[in-house]
């Protein structure tokens, strides 16, 4: 399969845009331009990489310039602008269900696997679909994968029975995964006649991607592609980031980040200066000076007590023994998209504080604290589920829940007391937290833990970046040492106010990245 050229464009424009430079700010002045000179919002298509970027997308351009979301009916990822196109229907497409009746046919695990528009790429735990995936995505053989991938658990003979079941199970079910729909849409879709492309994050197509893109330029008059090779970070999976950089298209390169100080600039700028292929750009920090410190990892009680913090490190499983620090020091913090203590019962121990006070409580506020409350002990049988009919605005007091509704925890009960439910570690945690700061009752957690991956195209105040590598990463540093430099550039240009490098003592990695 060759990349479609194409020949119907007008004008072809490339944008990069480093880190905090307004990227998506200026792709929609282009929208706003292109609507004020009478385009209609369905002949313009912007394609994001993540389901994330494409609905903040429709969200800013809806309310800037007054439009629904069916009217930018071709604000979309990649994937979902294919559905669309061919007219799938969610019967059609592979889910975790399929996955698991598979894997218990051929005894073969296959779960965890995660949806193409979370991430902008399919990600399996299983690394014989892993293999597969990137022989697609990059246009490369089921075998030159696997040895580019590694050795893997029952060798090549085992891949080719994996894939080969999955290929077998799916023409039997009739359904597609998320690569699949974009090799038939080359092979077979048909673009909308567009007046405007515009696609966003462009470092981070595959070759397969770009295949779709192409095709899709062939219907467009006029074609902005943005993105920055400096933060392309998915390789892992597939993506192409030199295909940006050699394209020979009239460019713009955004040049004033509004959110990276000056020494944060001096780390990345030193980062990336080391990259052999790649755009050369020159971009502006804010004049703020900032703060950037190397240092060993040492956490105290007071190390997060002010801003917003990004703790990030190169995988999920490097994160564990900070998780474990937070919370000894009682901080309460988000790891994902998972809160360190859940807002239910945040608002369970709040309520309850409100009704030892003579506050009275709205119904769903006493429904979330009976879910913490055992039956028989601190609410009567027959109440905990509070079958009740409740007028509009109506409230509940202490002693109405006591009289009427089962409610058998007295005033003079702490919170770690009336709910009973909640586990001692729980409870011993959230005290901690509570005698710490009671603001986090009210007020979401400042600190989030993440991937580098994750993170990417979030900010905080501060940074707190963790050099550790995983082992598979550190094996193959040498061999790949520009794309850790990429990772760990778009960790470091997170930060708005300060960067915190976390040293492992001895660890050589952190000098063949960073010096």
């Amino acid at each position: 399969m060759l990349l479609n050229k194409g020949t119907a464009t007008l004008s072809k424009k490339i944008i990069f845009g480093p880190p905090g430079t307004g990227k998506t700010t200026k792709l929609l002045s282009i929208v706003e331009k292109e609507l004020a000179r009478g385009v209609p919002p369905d002949r313009i298509a912007y394609l994001a990489f993540t389901r994330k970027a494409a609905q903040e997308a429709i969200e800013r351009a809806g309310s800037k310039f007054n439009l629904s979301k069916k009217e930018l009916i071709w604000f979309r990822t990649i994937h979902s602008f294919v559905f669309k196109n061919l007219n799938y229907n969610s019967d059609e497409v592979m889910t975790p269900q399929h996955y698991r009746e598979l894997a218990e046919i051929i005894k073969v695990p296959l779960l965890n696997v995660t949806s193409a528009d979370e991430v902008g790429v399919s990600v399996h735990n299983n690394e014989h679909l892993r293999v597969y995936d990137l022989s697609r995505a990059r246009g490369t053989t089921l075998e030159d994968e696997y040895n580019r991938f590694g050795r893997i658990d029952g060798g090549f003979f085992k891949t080719k029975y994996v894939i080969e079941s999955l290929i077998k199970y799916k023409e039997t079910m009739h359904v597609k995964d998320y690569t699949d729909m974009l090799m038939d849409f080359v092979q077979i879709g048909t673009s909308p006649k567009l007046e405007v492309l515009i696609v966003d994050e462009a470092q981070d197509l595959s070759w397969l991607q770009w295949n779709v893109v192409n095709k899709i330029m062939d219907h467009a008059s006029r074609v902005y592609v943005a993105g920055d090779d400096d933060q392309a970070i998915f390789d892992w999976a597939g993506a192409d980031s030199g295909r940006l950089v050699d394209l020979d298209w009239e460019t713009e390169v955004l040049n004033q980040s509004y959110r990276v100080p000056q020494s944060n600039h001096k780390v990345a700028d030193r980062l990336v200066q080391r990259i052999k292929h790649r755009k050369q750009k020159l971009w502006r920090p804010r004049k703020y000076r900032g703060f950037t410190q190397s240092y060993a990892y040492k956490l105290n009680a007071s190390s997060f007590d002010h801003g917003e913090w990004l703790i990030l490190a190169r995988a999920n499983y490097l994160l564990d023994n900070i998780e474990h620090d937070l919370k000894q020091f009682g901080h309460h913090f988000i790891r994902g998209n998972q809160p360190s203590v859940s807002s239910k019962l945040l608002k369970a121990i709040e309520t309850w504080e409100k009704l030892r006070t003579n506050q009275e409580v709205d119904f769903s506020d006493v429904k979330d604290l009976y879910y913490y409350m055992s039956v028989g002990n601190r609410v009567k049988r027959g109440h905990k589920s509070l079958n009740i009919q409740v007028l509009p605005g109506q409230t509940f007091s202490l002693k109405e829940l006591q009289q009427n509704h089962g409610l058998l925890a007295h005033a003079n009960f702490p919170w770690e007391h009336a709910l009973d439910k909640v586990s001692e570690n729980k409870s011993l945690y959230v005290k901690t937290m509570l005698q710490k700061d009671k603001s986090i009752l009210t007020t979401p957690p400042r600190i989030k833990l993440s991937t580098i991956h994750g993170a990417k195209g979030g900010e905080a105040d501060h940074v707190m970046l963790l050099t550790d590598l995983s082992k598979k990463t550190e094996d193959k540093l040498l061999s790949n040492i520009d794309s850790e430099r990429r990772v760990f550039y778009v960790g470091a240009t997170r930060a708005k106010k300060s960067l915190h490098i976390i040293r492992a003592e001895g660890n050589r990695e952190f000098t063949e990245i960073f010096q």
